[in-house]
């Protein structure tokens, strides 16, 4: 059995695990066997009891352990996972929801990483020989090697800058290095550096420091344009720093740390700052071995931005910018990039006006690769070569085919072509491979388009055969890319079914379906595009 006061630290241990889920509560737990010991954020006894029992069917697996629509109890929805501790008993994470809902991969890998991370501190304080120390002063091999470990973990996977600032500054003040943590980012022109904050700075100083030239002295700033520590171990000191001094009696400093933030080619792009509210004093050894750590992830981080902002940029550059407007048809497109993708990939949309009829294509090349996007405006320009000269739209797919195979490297892509006739409403579609597209009546009916799709552009060379369906005023048709319905973790056919039931949940303004959508897609692993047509002319049968 553990006792209260190992509760109440396992309690802050487990704080450090706190997830982002949307729509979802984190709970905790540390257990030995054969007794658990929970430490949660129930706050009502039928919380609680709900909680111990979901413990209690994981405990049983001894592992991972997944469950949708519980059917019993406060909570419909659990993701729980179970890791082992070193020596006896078992740490675990519980991510529940009020609603029935599917956890995405990205809440799947946050509560992996969370349980890891958890599994880490408890083995480590439950192996000290005397149990909790009253004095709180760490063992400078043993936990210093707990907190770079600690920080480590949480800092893996993670891909942007904002990812790897927002994780520093909540786990470094956990590190108990100091209470009160703050990063500064140089400038391109290194003229000003621009802060972020941990949560223990005062709000009042977090918004007056947001940005300051990099001449004015305090830590942050010193320790860069000298290229050294800035350390400061009590008050006096402070005060012969008569600015920051005034910062500091606002935020209860009597401590503080700076050190320069250096990447890979020794360059300097900012610094972190750790401070001290109490007398426990600056361990700067400690301290430099974080700095390293934070250094290294983002200096990493920095990098990954700055080539998926090139990335973007060349994407841009290929994508149209300027699309064709008409009377009777108002459209709207959406792109959003992968999120766990430095370079983007192949995904493109256009519209081509060809007099009485208008053209939406929606196209994927395979791959996230500098390739990807070359064969896409390749493929892109060609397509839309053929069918300004008046190709039918299945014979140019299967010329496209035919251009593709004259590549050195085999690349394949999914088109979706929709023919909209301006004056009747009918829309012809025809696909090479592509997931099927969606009509959205006027009334809120969702219709799903079933073609019988050829085969993906750049595979075989085959006849494309169109569908056609007819549009009423105020009809609007969806294409998109796979990015938006494909998931791990969800069968495609449930990932179409929810694709309807969100349609017949939006309005019918393209701009605002196409945002939506786009939005709920966030964190797909994909790059996802969306374009929306809303046919307003008149309905004329066809003969």
């Amino acid at each position: 059995m553990l006792n209260s006061e190992t509760t109440d630290e396992l309690t802050s241990l487990t704080e450090l695990t706190e997830l982002s889920i949307p729509d979802s509560r984190v709970f905790a737990t540390t257990q030995l066997s054969p007794s658990p010991t929970l430490s949660d954020k129930a706050t009502t006894e039928e919380e609680r009891s709900e909680i111990k029992r979901i413990f209690g069917k994981m405990s049983e697996l001894g592992g991972f352990h997944f469950e949708n629509d519980a059917g019993s109890g406060l909570f419909r929805s659990y993701l729980g996972i179970v890791v082992p501790l070193t020596g006896t008993g078992k740490a675990g994470i519980v991510v529940t929801a009020k609603k029935p809902r599917s956890w995405s991969p990205t809440d799947i890998s946050a509560a992996e990483k969370a349980a890891k991370i958890l599994g880490v501190l408890a083995s480590a304080y439950l192996r000290r020989p005397n149990g909790p120390r009253s004095d709180r002063s760490p063992r400078p091999v043993q936990d210093r090697a707990r907190r770079l470990q600690y920080l480590s973990t949480a800092l893996q996977g993670l891909a942007t800058a904002t990812e790897v600032a927002n994780t520093v500054l909540e786990h470094v003040e956990a590190l108990r290095l100091g209470q009160i943590v703050s990063l500064g980012f140089l400038s391109e022109e290194a003229e000003t550096m621009r802060f972020i904050h941990g949560s223990k700075v005062p709000k009042p100083v977090a918004d007056d420091w947001q940005e300051t030239p990099i001449d004015v002295d305090i830590p942050m700033t010193i320790s860069v344009r000298e290229s050294r520590p800035v350390i400061l171990e009590n008050p006096a000191e402070i005060a012969g720093m008569p600015l920051f001094d005034v910062e500091a009696q606002r935020s209860g400093i009597v401590s503080i740390f700076s050190a320069p933030l250096r990447d890979s080619n020794d360059q300097i792009f900012g610094s972190i700052a750790i401070a001290q509210t109490s007398s426990i004093g600056v361990n700067a050894d400690a301290l430099h071995e974080v700095v390293g750590v934070v250094a290294t992830a983002l200096g990493r981080a920095i990098r990954f931005d700055l080539e998926r902002e090139r990335s973007r940029q060349l994407l841009r550059a290929v994508l149209p910018s300027n699309l064709p407007s008409f009377a009777n048809l108002e459209t709207a497109w959406s792109y959003l990039p992968a999120s766990s993708h430095v370079q983007v990939g192949g995904d493109w949309y256009d519209i081509l006006d060809l007099g009485e009829k208008a053209v939406l294509i929606v196209g994927d090349v395979a791959g996230h690769d500098l390739t990807a996007t070359r064969t896409m405006a390749k493929l892109r320009h060609s397509l839309n070569a053929y069918l300004l000269a008046g190709r039918d739209p299945g014979r140019s797919l299967t010329l496209c085919t035919e251009m593709l195979e004259t590549a050195k490297r085999k690349v394949f892509a999914t088109v979706i072509i929709a023919v909209v006739h301006l004056e009747t409403g009918q829309a012809d579609f025809y696909s090479a491979g592509h997931p099927p597209p969606y009509i959205q009546r006027r009334g809120g009916l969702v219709e799903r388009i079933n073609l019988n799709p050829g085969p993906p552009v750049g595979s075989f060379e085959s006849t494309y055969l169109s569908t056609t369906a007819l549009l009423s005023h105020g009809d609007t048709v969806l294409l998109y890319t796979d990015g938006l319905v494909e998931r791990r973790s969800v069968p495609l056919d449930a990932s179409l079914d929810a694709l309807a039931s969100d349609l017949e949940d939006s309005s019918n303004q393209p701009d605002e379906i196409c945002s939506q959508l786009a939005t709920g897609s966030s964190d797909s692993d994909d790059d996802v595009v969306v374009l929306a047509a809303r046919w307003s002319g008149p309905v004329v049968a066809l003969m």
